[in-house]
């Protein structure tokens, strides 16, 4: 992402590309790139504000994924053993 935006890209351009960009050229825009009801969505949760500054979306917090709350420790627990 930061590199699309050292490229020349707004922060919000470079996220719709990564998100529902990515799903319209994958013609899977009924299910992904977005966060609707009836849509499949992953997430992930970071420290800031990425449209101020690309590079918070490096701060992650927690990631949803099929509903489930996972922190970084969470993630990282088995490749600490």
């Amino acid at each position: 992402l930061a590199e699309y935006v050292a490229a020349g890209l707004t922060p919000l351009e470079a996220l719709r590309t990564a998100t529902i960009n990515t799903a319209r050229a994958l013609h899977v825009e009924g299910d992904l790139g977005t966060v609707e009801p009836g849509k499949l969505a992953d997430l992930t949760i970071v420290a800031g504000d990425p449209l101020q500054d690309i590079r918070a979306t490096r701060d992650v917090r927690i990631v949803i994924v099929g509903g489930v709350v996972h922190t970084l420790a969470d993630l990282a627990e088995p490749y600490l053993r």
